[in-house]
């Protein structure tokens, strides 16, 4: 099992989610963006992040493979923008075999609700096994020798100005959207309520219980 190389870049998508979680997280930070996924293929087929796993599941979620569909869902429009990162052979290769870590191990790795909600104070925990989108895509980046001065804070705005020399495209998210299937995005994949408050509940538990492991 292994995710191909098409070329020698990764690439870095940014996102205004069209979702009420989305619009708060801008109208706090103050920010045009709130979301960052990554991408080995130009053409944004497959990508990689830290989100809510289902579209009525919005307060816990954990490392998921994301379609641009979930974006415009219901007519709904996402403006992005897109990052190609330079990278040699050796660091593509890199990247792809720490996705497919991420992917296989799946079950290990939760979102990181409690650094999110500190973004507004510009601070953040560290909780093994514990990412939000930005700290994945941080992690990611590393691989291909992009690190932040700070290693001890990071938020999207930070992170974007980063790599926005890499810039090759910003606009409505339809522009990549043609011909784009769900693929193994598990987004409209509804639960019930009972399903949703047990595993919110199960999702808060780890994550707490590993924020003591981790700070004790």
């Amino acid at each position: 099992m292994s995710l191909s190389c098409q070329s020698d870049f990764v690439y870095v998508v940014f996102s205004a989610t069209p979702y009420k979680m989305g619009r708060l997280i801008r109208c706090i930070t103050r920010h045009a963006y709130n979301h960052v996924s990554i991408s080995l293929d130009p053409n944004l087929q497959k990508l990689y992040s830290f989100a809510r796993y289902y579209e009525n599941t919005p307060l816990y979620g954990g490392f998921v493979h994301e379609s641009l569909l979930r974006y415009q869902h219901n007519g709904m429009q996402t403006p992005i923008k897109v990052c190609a990162i330079p990278v040699t052979p050796r660091q593509k290769q890199a990247i792809a075999s720490l996705i497919l870590h991420f992917k296989l191990h799946a079950g290990e790795y939760i979102y990181d609700m409690l650094s999110a909600l500190l973004t507004p104070f510009k601070k953040r925990l560290f909780i093994r096994n514990a990412y939000t989108c930005v700290d994945f895509a941080s992690v990611v980046l590393s691989v291909a020798d992009i690190r932040l001065k700070d290693n001890h804070y990071c938020n999207l705005p930070t992170l974007e100005q980063l790599v926005t020399r890499y810039m090759i495209f910003e606009g409505e998210s339809t522009a990549y959207s043609r011909g784009k299937s769900w693929g193994n995005d598990r987004y409209l994949l509804h639960k019930s309520m009972s399903l949703y408050v047990g595993a919110t509940v199960s999702h808060y538990s780890r994550l707490l219980y590993r924020l003591i492991r981790s700070y004790s």
